[in-house]
């Protein structure tokens, strides 16, 4: 379009016919000018790019209304009405809008880096009113309304640093990416409340009440309501929160997320039990002395880096897997533990027990734990049964059941439980006092008896489906029957010694006491 009708009636006729909702573009660097009066209601109108525009016609109305581009614009006018939405979109000149304009549906205002300003005086809003403010970095108060209003978003508007008494909201209220904000007004009562990187947020006031909550990176808040006792289809994510001092008393539940890592000032968390649906995450929280007695229902579970805790709770469940790792202060493991997937206990320097087999579904590790010197009888895994870096180790437990066994650098263990059931391979390798293997060994998978400098001799009766590799068991007695047995499925060590079947006689260590 290069030009315009003489008449509001005659330009109007342009758009009609194509229906409400759908939006007739006006894309025109020369269009300098509306008529007065022109009335589109029931049309949806798009100004893009019209950089001659430099304002609109008195008596203007529309259905819904959207500029965006280069259109010069500065605001709208008083007496604008659109029945819908109203969006304004990367608008450089866009300073503000007016007092009187009511805005019946949504509000947008988006990258307009000269806005400032929502209303001189009192926003006109409905209550299905919703307000969208983004990357608008002159913006710093949001106005009161003249009512309740359905939601107020706010992305990147990082110097907003006021938000009125009294806000009335139905539904919403999200904050992203805020450096000025220090509290919000005390009463909200929310469907939702979104709050995500808000650096200078302290305080949430105890009134506050909301059915869905999601806070995450919000580092200087303090506290949370004391009311609070659920967290209704939302997470809270709190990381480098160095003034976080407790969570509500009595919260027992978190629909998705509950994270708090490196929350230097937190000492306690409920001390009853806690669910969720989702991940749980505490970790580096170097001031925590005692969990939940209960943890339940979680997607996963990661409790690392808690010096001061000595005692687990007495449930832990992770559909998804278990970490347990950098727990200084942990002794003894007595919690029932189950997961459907991997549970991995880790770096847990002073752990000198287990004592209740955990239920595992898939893997268990069992990793650097150089003071552990007792495992549950019956220590089982639907998949891998790594052990690895426990130096205080000697004996295995009986009972023992996986796939696959692996133990490596455990510089005590003398022998494997004659009990053993694994349903695949076995691999031990780096173990400094290995020194036999039982009798009645048998092996479905590969066995792997690498870089174990102590291994005396194998028995004769060993059956191996799979490879047997002896690779840095120099000086090793091999039966005979062993040797034609495997064929060409062994691995000899550089040096080792060939024991005749008449001449072997059966050892008392091949029994390894209980």
């Amino acid at each position: 379009m290069t030009s315009i009708a003489p008449t509001p009636y005659d330009f109007a006729q342009q758009f009609r016919g194509k229906g409400y909702g759908t939006y007739d573009g006006i894309t025109d660097p020369e269009l300098r000018e509306l008529p007065d009066g022109l009335n589109l209601k029931g049309l949806a109108i798009a100004f893009t790019n019209c950089s001659s525009l430099t304002s609109f016609p008195k008596n203007f109305s529309a259905g819904y209304l959207r500029l965006t581009g280069n259109t010069p614009i500065r605001t709208l006018p008083s007496d604008i009405q659109i029945g819908g939405y109203v969006t304004l979109k990367k608008l450089s000149h866009f300073e503000y809008l007016p007092e009187e304009v009511i805005y019946k549906d949504a509000l947008t205002v988006d990258n307009c880096p000269s806005f400032y300003s929502l209303s001189s005086g009192v926003l006109g809003v409905t209550p299905d009113t919703y307000v969208q403010v983004i990357e608008c970095p002159r913006l710093k108060e949001i106005p009161p309304a003249d009512g309740p209003y359905r939601s107020l978003i706010l992305e990147d508007c990082r110097n907003v640093e006021k938000l009125p008494d009294g806000l009335s909201l139905s539904s919403t209220l999200s904050i992203t990416n805020n450096s000025r904000l220090e509290e919000l007004p005390p009463g909200l009562k929310l469907r939702q409340l979104e709050l995500r990187r808000c650096s200078a947020l302290k305080t949430l006031h105890p009134t506050i009440k909301a059915d869905k909550i999601s806070i995450s990176a919000c580092p200087n808040i303090e506290s949370l309501p004391p009311t609070w006792r659920r967290i209704s289809d939302g997470d809270l994510r709190f990381e480098n929160a160095h003034n976080l001092k407790s969570l509500p008393p009595n919260l027992s539940r978190v629909d998705e997320d509950l994270v708090l890592v490196n929350c230097t000032a937190l000492k306690s968390l409920p001390a009853k039990k806690l669910e969720a649906g989702g991940r749980l995450a505490i970790r580096d929280c170097q001031l925590i002395e005692n969990l939940p007695s209960y943890l339940k229902g979680f997607l996963s579970v990661e409790i690392s880096g808690l010096p001061k805790v000595s005692t687990l709770p007495d449930k832990i469940a992770g559909r998804s897997g278990i970490e347990i790792s950098s727990m200084q202060g942990l002794q003894t493991i007595s919690a029932e533990i189950s997961t459907q997937r991997d549970l991995s206990i880790r770096h847990c320097e002073n752990l000198a027990s287990i004592c209740l087999a955990p239920d595992v579904r898939q893997n268990l590790h069992i990793d650097n734990c150089r003071n552990l010197n007792v495992l549950p009888a019956g220590l089982a895994a639907g998949g891998v049964l790594a052990i690895r870096r426990c130096g205080s180790l000697s004996l295995l437990p009986p009972g023992i059941f996986a796939q696959n066994l692996v133990v490596s650098d455990c510089a005590s263990l003398k022998t494997l439980p004659t009990s053993l059931r694994v349903g695949n391979s076995i691999t031990v390798q780096r173990c400094d006092s290995f020194s036999h293997l039982p009798y009645g060994i048998y092996v479905k998978g590969d066995l792997f008896l690498n870089d174990c400098p102590a291994l005396e001799a194998l028995p004769s009766d060993l059956i191996v489906e799979g490879h047997l590799s002896l690779t840095g068991c120099d000086g090793i007695m091999i039966p005979e029957e062993v040797i034609e047995r495997m064929g060409d499925r062994i691995t000899l060590p550089q040096s080792y010694e060939v024991i005749p079947a008449q001449d072997r006689e059966p050892s008392s260590d091949d029994s390894p006491a209980p």
